[in-house]
């Protein structure tokens, strides 16, 4: 795993990493088919906002700030949930942002 940290053009400050899964064997997964392999992870440093970006270049952890800045607006939002009993959102594993209870996972 590469760790990258930029500023875009607004001057926020982001970390971007990327994820790198093992494919499941047997089993279904629960990822939309475009996440299995992995994805690039972008987080915004001051509002700890995150993002997930499927399809990114072999060698991202070399590009410029601009070039990732593009990259990182191209990713999708992760959905955060919380409750009335959580000082913090929970974030979910999966990149959609939803991830089946136990019971309802395949396998």
């Amino acid at each position: 795993m590469a760790l990258k940290t930029f500023r875009d053009s607004s001057g926020r400050t982001w970390r971007a990493w990327n994820v790198e899964r093992t494919p499941i064997e047997g089993r279904a997964d629960y990822l939309e088919a475009e996440f299995r392999a992995g994805w690039l992870t972008f987080e915004c440093s001051e509002s700890g906002e995150r993002r997930r970006l499927s399809d990114f270049p072999p060698r991202w952890d070399g590009l410029p700030a601009e070039e990732l800045e593009r990259l990182c607006t191209l990713a999708r939002p992760v959905i955060r949930l919380g409750s009335v009993h959580s000082r913090s959102p929970v974030e979910l594993e999966s990149p959609r942002g939803t991830v089946p209870p136990p019971e309802h996972r395949p396998g």
